[in-house]
Formats: structure tokens, sequence, C-alpha cells
């Protein structure tokens, strides 16, 4: 395993294939248990660092995961430095561990996603005599997922829609499965035949974090601009025929203001002999997501311990 030398401290692992978090419950992979194993030390002692990475949601995730440990000044003249001297190359590029795979969770069963853990031994700076220093650390990640949606609408004739009995327009619930990002339906559930209907999807961000477009990439330092944006694809029927979210595409990229957005997509529904027809929407965002923790050491000078 390899890494480069940053300041201020990085350390940066890429995987292919605690304290404070900004990662939710609902997050796909998350960081967990991020840690020192001693919250207070001397400035002449050594400590590790500790964090698992785990895959909580409901997808398997085999592309690129980066994962970021940074915080104060790192390798230069009093500053932190990793145990024991050579453990790490920090003058070549960023650790890769080939062919990684994180399993999703299977909570029904009680049979956990994929885990990996990380352990990092590190040397404190000197603090000034008599001294307390207080040190806050970030494990981050990044990581590309995807939210699957299922929903059901009928639409009716004219004839038909006078007569249906009608209780709630609205759909009852929405299908998803685990991850940072929600999709719900937001459009009428029975609605009256005609060349055009309405589907729309409310787009929820849960897991803490921020989104960004599934082809940016995994950066360490993104620009705001760039941030809270998934891209998101319907189908109706499996198709996207006669769909329209957008320059006549069944795709659309969203921007969430406080953590929220919507999908708006016209479909022209086909012709029709029954009175009543159920069609089948599927809308899948996608997107790479960043979440953070973070965690606090306390230094003191070694010799008033």
């Amino acid at each position: 395993m390899v890494f480069r030398k940053y300041f201020p401290l990085l350390l940066v692992f890429a995987i292919l294939g605690c304290t404070q978090s900004q990662g939710g419950g609902d997050a796909g992979v998350a960081i967990q248990d991020f840690y020192f194993k001693s919250a207070e030390i001397g400035d002449d002692e050594v400590v590790s660092a500790s964090f698992s990475v785990a895959n909580i949601g409901s997808k398997t995730v085999s592309g690129d995961i980066y994962v970021w440990f940074y915080g104060p000044l790192f390798m230069s003249s009093n500053a932190w430095q990793i145990e024991p001297e050579g453990t790490i190359d920090l003058t070549s590029g960023e650790a890769v561990i080939n062919g990684e795979t994180f399993y999703p969770s299977i909570p029904e069963k009680d049979i956990p996603g994929s885990i990996k853990n990380y352990d990092i031994l590190l040397r404190p700076p000197d603090v000034p005599d008599g001294a307390t220093q207080s040190y806050t650390f970030y494990a981050e990640i990044c990581y590309p997922y995807s939210t699957t949606a299922l929903a059901e609408i009928t639409s009716v004739s004219e004839n038909e829609f006078r007569v249906q009995e009608r209780t709630d327009p609205r759909m009852s619930g929405t299908e998803n499965t685990r991850g940072p990002i929600r999709l719900t339906y937001s459009s009428r559930k029975d609605i009256r035949s005609s060349k055009q209907i309405p589907i729309a999807f409310t787009v929820t961000d849960l897991g803490g974090g921020y989104a960004t477009s599934p082809d940016s990439g995994c950066m360490k330092d993104i620009s705001a601009t760039e941030r809270n944006r998934v891209e998101i694809a319907v189908l109706v029927d499996g198709s996207p025929d006669g769909l329209d979210c957008g320059e006549g595409s069944n795709t659309a990229t969203i921007d969430m203001i406080s953590n929220n957005g919507i999908a708006f997509c016209s479909y022209d529904v086909p012709d029709r002999t029954s009175p009543t027809r159920t069609h089948y929407v599927s809308a899948i965002a996608r997107y790479m997501y960043y979440s953070r923790s973070t965690t606090d050491i306390i230094v003191e000078d070694s010799y008033y311990q």
C-alpha cells in the first residue's frame, strides 16, 4: 500500500471495486467507529487512529471508493508522524487495492455488508512545556452509488374516471432501495387518460453528506457548484419511449436545495382500448456520494503527565 505526501495531513485510500459523522443510517457506504485508541496522550507516545468502511446499503459497490484521512500538518518539522518510519511511502501515489467489492447487507437475515478496517499509527508533535493541545482529524469517503424507486400509476378512460370510486388520489408509498438518496413518487396515482400524463419524483438526501454527478469522479475538494446534484432516469413499463424529462430525454440532472429536489417528466400515453391500465414506473438516481466523520485527540506535554 502506498501513499502520497500532502499538506495538510492527507492520506488517500482508493479501493477499486464514532464520534461525529455526516453519514446517516440510510448511507450506502459509511465510515463507522472513527476514534483514537486513547483520547488523551503525551507528546512522547504513539497512538492508533481506527475506523471502518462498511456497506450498509442494499446494492453491491464495485467501482472506485476513495477514503481520505486528514487534519493537522503532517510529516513536516514538529508535526504528526506515521509510525514506524518507512511503513508508508509518502513519495508515490494513492493506495490502491485491486478488485475490492463491497457487498450489501441483508438486514432481514442479519447478514452484515462488506466491511474494511483501517488502523493508522501516529506520533504527535511536541507541545510547549505545560501545555495541552487538542487536534481534530477527519475521515471522508466518496463512492459511486444509485438508488432505484418503483411506483405504479393507473390511467383511466374518461368514462371510467366519471364512475370510478376514488379515495386517495396519491401513491400510498414508493419502494426504494437503501441508499443516501431517496426517491418518492409525488404525482397522482389515478390519472384520467389523455395524450400526456405527469410523472414526478421528489429527490431527498438522507445520508448527511452530499451527492455529485456520477461522471464527476471522486475529488478531495469539490466545488460548491458541483455538490448536491444527481442524475435521474425514468422508465414506464420498462421503456423510455414517450417520456420527456427535459429536452425530449427520459433523463435529467437534478440540483437539490436544502437536501431536496424534484424530477418532473411528461409521458405520452400509448393508444388503449381498455378502460383502465396500470403503468409500472421506475426511477434510478445515479451519483457519487461523499460523507465525513471527525474525531478529536488531546496531546499533553509528557513532562506534566
